[in-house]
């Protein structure tokens, strides 16, 4: 009866779709996690990188979505092959629960503070293009109406919103792009000539920026997302229900006792859909370079030759306004719409990402706590981030800074390489020893996808430890 069970279990998953254009059709996770990861990293910071040192900078930016990528389609591979998350895959890597701990306490932390701080930036460029409500009452509209949508906690709402949020990015910066890129000769020779740029004498005179390194590491740990980014990617994965995923479901571990007993041409069936997640990793890549190329372009074509550096929400704002000087209203609003869409899309990922992540880790780390059903904790720590978020950050202005700066330092860029590890330790430690032995053959990473996660931590280390020892 056991085994019926299963064999039933096991034939509820399809084929993965072949042709390129039916995998075209149905990617959904790759639009939910570009708009999401394109934020306020490439809004504000790209932005203000561009303006600093032109598309010389643009290098920087774009691979470090290509690094993160590798990490991104490491975890879903993993959640392919077993329908469970990233969460779920840190707590098997021993010894006990320590990385579901370390995690736990960061994403806390960011998650207290950064979704105001987006919220601000948002309700912003909401008050620009429509003025009739002030800053703080547009903050206030958006938060309920983004807590409406995410309430359900369905991916496939999402999945539609967020394609249609991409769509108005792209459109935004394709046009700004257009406009304002100098040449295809300048782009190219920022995107493969590797060089730290010196920090312009203006900027040096006028706005007292001194360090180069100091302006990039940033853009390193926003660009592409942070540690977060990448395991909801893994939810995203589960919501569209890609091989394993397909009997997995939010809140759950994968179900050992089915992953033991499949054939070879089970696996090989479940392997199919890798397919998928490379169609969906790649998309999802090319719509973060497409859109941070267009915000760094913004900077180096509009604000870099006035040599005007602001900081903050202001630096996309002073983009708007010569871009009205420059080409009119509809560029004016074209720009702040892709900004709005993006910050506004980024938004919304976080009250739904957070709560994912974090019921995840209390159900591991207290298991009495996992007899409550996970749509509560789910909605129970959406009421907490609209607490700390809406009410103490947003309207009383409440950010400690060491919460600020701590949680944006850890959760953007030292926790990148250890989430690295964590990926590589999944995929090559704990997925053989989840499934029989005969079969860790078909589950061992390609060569590529090994070298490429090996890079990233590399990359990542060396750039967090210039900020702990150089003071960046």
């Amino acid at each position: 009866m056991e085994t019926e069970r299963k064999e039933t279990a096991l034939a509820a998953i399809q084929e993965a779709p072949r042709n390129w254009l039916t995998i075209l059709g149905m990617l959904g996770p790759a639009y939910i996690w570009a708009a999401e990861y394109i934020g306020s990293g490439e809004v504000i910071l790209s932005t203000r990188l561009g303006a600093l040192f032109g598309l010389s900078i643009v290098w920087l930016a774009v691979w470090s979505i290509i690094l993160k990528a590798f990490i991104g389609y490491g975890g879903a591979c993993y959640t392919v092959y077993t329908g469970e998350g990233m969460i779920d895959m840190i707590g098997r890597i021993p010894p006990g629960k320590w990385g579901v701990w370390v995690v736990g306490v960061v994403e806390l932390m960011a998650g207290m503070v950064s979704i105001g701080a987006l919220l601000t930036a948002c309700s912003v460029f909401a008050h620009a293009l429509f003025p009739f409500l002030s800053a703080i009452a547009w903050g206030w509209v958006l938060s309920v109406v983004i807590i409406y949508l995410v309430w359900s906690g369905s991916v496939d709402r999402l999945k539609v919103i967020m394609t249609v949020l991409v769509a108005i990015m792209v459109l935004g910066v394709i046009y700004t792009g257009y406009r304002i890129i100098p040449g295809f000769g300048s782009l190219l020779s920022g995107l493969f000539v590797f060089q730290v740029p010196p920090v312009p004498h203006w900027a040096a005179e006028k706005y007292q920026v001194t360090n180069s390194l100091r302006e990039m590491v940033p853009i390193l740990g926003w660009a592409g997302g942070g540690f977060a980014s990448q395991c909801w990617y893994t939810y995203w994965v589960l919501g569209a229900g890609y091989g394993m995923a397909k009997l997995g479901a939010q809140g759950k571990p994968a179900r050992e006792d089915l992953l033991k007993d499949m054939t070879e041409e089970e696996v090989r069936k479940v392997k199919g859909w890798l397919r998928m997640v490379r169609g969906d990793t790649f998309m999802a890549s090319f719509i973060g370079v497409v859109v941070i190329i267009g915000f760094v372009a913004a900077g180096a074509g509009v604000l870099h030759p006035k040599e005007i550096l602001p900081a903050g929400a202001a630096v996309a704002l002073n983009c708007a306004e010569i871009f009205a000087y420059l080409f009119g209203k509809i560029g004016r609003y074209l720009f702040l719409l892709g900004a709005f869409a993006a910050l506004f899309s980024t938004c919304m990922a976080t009250f739904t990402g957070w709560p994912r992540l974090l019921s995840d880790c209390v159900r591991l780390l207290f298991p009495r706590l996992a007899k409550v059903p996970w749509e509560n904790q789910y909605r129970a720590w959406i009421l907490f981030f609209a607490f700390t978020n809406l009410i103490l950050v947003y309207t009383f202005h409440w950010r400690p800074v060491f919460l600020v700066q701590g949680a944006a330092t850890l959760e953007g860029a030292f926790l990148i390489p250890i989430q690295g590890i964590f990926v590589l330790l999944g995929l090559h430690y704990v997925l053989p020893r989840l499934f029989a032995a005969e079969r860790s053959n078909l589950l061992r990473p390609s060569i590529l996808v090994t070298l490429g996660i090996l890079v990233a931590i590399v990359v990542y280390c060396y750039f967090s430890f210039a900020k702990l020892v150089m003071g960046l």
